[in-house]
């Protein structure tokens, strides 16, 4: 029905049941008998996406065209999304470092207006357990981006946490492990333990100014470093570790 409408859009005059049918195969690729297209635009009209036009066939209704232009930017919404968190390149990198950035700024005092004992206490563990992580190799493990998480998770905002679930996305895991790495080259890593406790203790003493700009601090020096690292003959580099993370997911630290 989602295609028919989408026929009857592009036509912009009545259709009939043999000139839809015919649409949908030539198309669409849909091979569907007349009595069934028939019965879709019956309970198309039922629905009050369309109307009979006498004898002439059916048009669309303002409900369906509206229903119509909903699925358009639905799919023009998803084939973005799905352009955006497809990172393999330095500056592709870069941009999603300074949109987290912006973002889980945000996040981070939305979540000093909202947290719990327990979110306190279960971001403390996160900071520890990369702590602990680092000790046994530069690259860390999962807990620094499990701890930004966690700080998304405490955020009441519902388009923050929207915004959060793309940034943070699973299928960008791999650009975190690259951080990791570049981040260790130049021993910058332990700082990062420092920054995500005292994002913690902003968020605890909830004081949401203080949690942004410990944010935006964290990224801002992750950043910077990210762009002292990445000159020259290392662009290349870079850029190779990600595409070939992003192609192995169990280099992405994916699941």
């Amino acid at each position: 029905m989602l295609a028919l409408l989408g026929i009857l859009a592009e036509v912009g005059e009545p259709v009939g049941t043999r000139t839809a049918t015919s649409a949908l195969r030539d198309g669409h690729g849909t091979t569907l008998s007349e009595s069934t297209v028939s019965r879709l635009l019956q309970e198309m009209d039922q629905r009050g996406w369309t109307t009979p036009m006498a004898t002439k066939g059916r048009v669309l209704t303002a409900t369906g065209r509206a229903r119509h232009e909903e699925r358009v930017l639905a799919t023009r919404a998803s084939t973005t999304l799905s352009s955006a968190i497809s990172v393999h390149t330095v500056a592709g990198l870069l941009e999603l470092m300074q949109a987290r950035k912006a973002v889980e700024s945000a996040v981070a005092a939305d979540a000093a207006q909202g947290c719990t004992q327990r979110d306190i206490d279960e971001l403390r563990v996160l900071a520890q357990q990369q702590a602990d992580e680092l000790a046994v190799a530069p690259t860390g493990g999962r807990s620094g981006l499990l701890f930004h998480r966690r700080v998304a998770e405490i955020s009441k905002n519902a388009m923050l946490k929207v915004l959060s679930g793309v940034v943070l996305a699973p299928q960008l895991d791999h650009v975190e492990y690259v951080m990791d790495i570049i981040l260790g080259e130049h021993h910058a890593e332990l700082s990062v333990i420092d920054h995500h406790r005292a994002i913690v203790d902003a968020i605890e003493a909830g004081d949401p100014v203080a949690a942004e700009a410990a944010m935006d601090r964290h990224f801002a020096e992750m950043i910077g470093e990210a762009e002292r690292f990445m000159v020259g003959r290392n662009a290349a580099v870079v850029t190779r570790l990600l595409e070939f993370m992003e192609s192995h997911p169990p280099f992405s630290r994916q699941g």
